[in-house]
């Protein structure tokens, strides 16, 4: 549901796999809601797939095995990721 109340159709869940400066992250349980206007990951999602967020100074930074994988900066209080992702 979202804040105003509006009910979010849920097509399926699954894993999906975020593409970004040739690195792979799987996340799981990710569940795919086509008429969603934007992708949302929540950070219990990330940590719940092995990955580590520092949150510092407007960014994220997000690790996997104590490599850097992305840093995303934080726009209107979100942190958007422009990264491919699909749906596996």
């Amino acid at each position: 549901m979202t804040m105003s109340g509006d009910h979010i159709y849920i097509k399926g869940c699954g894993t999906a796999a975020i593409s970004k400066n040739c690195s792979d992250i799987g996340i799981d349980s990710v569940l795919h809601t086509p008429d969603s206007a934007m992708n949302l990951l929540s950070v219990s999602r990330l940590t719940e797939s092995d990955l580590d967020i520092l949150f510092r100074k407007g960014k994220a930074y997000i690790y996997k095995d104590g490599k850097a994988l992305m840093a995303v900066k934080a726009q209107n209080g979100l942190f958007p990721l422009t990264a491919d992702i699909t749906l596996l």
